[in-house]
């Protein structure tokens, strides 16, 4: 990707939330109403609200949280690949790291995006050498 193809701030993280959305969508069979994406400088956060299907709200109402909460670990594990590879080719790098969590009330989602970081500041490669060192 050239710097001709990168897209703006505010239309990229409406790319990437709408991505995360229907990938959500084609997972589980309903996306959240509510996406926001937030750009770092090595990360991307994208807070999804009223993410649960019926189902899932059944299933809460049923006293089973551990269950949905147990269901949507193992969707976001199906998401991880596609939605990295869609926040590369949107953003023009390399996602080394997702984390993904939800909540049931309110019924709030977030993913994250961890990107390889571009700056040669001798304090950042400091700091993930101290994060993670290489071995001996």
């Amino acid at each position: 990707m050239t710097d001709a193809d990168v897209l703006p701030a505010g239309k990229l993280a409406l790319a990437i939330s709408t991505a995360v959305v229907r990938s959500l969508a084609s997972t589980t069979g309903r996306g959240p109403t509510k996406a926001k994406t937030t750009l770092g400088e090595n990360a991307v956060f994208v807070v999804l609200e009223d993410t649960l299907t019926r189902g899932e709200l059944n299933l809460v109402q049923a006293g089973e949280t551990d269950a949905v909460l147990g269901l949507r670990r193992l969707w976001q594990e199906i998401m991880r690949t596609s939605c990295s590879r869609e926040v590369e080719r949107l953003t023009g790098r390399k996602v080394i790291g997702f984390m993904s969590d939800n909540h049931i009330d309110p019924d709030i989602a977030v993913e994250v995006f961890i990107l390889e970081p571009t700056s040669e500041d001798p304090e950042l490669k400091a700091a993930l050498a101290v994060a993670d060192p290489a071995p001996a």
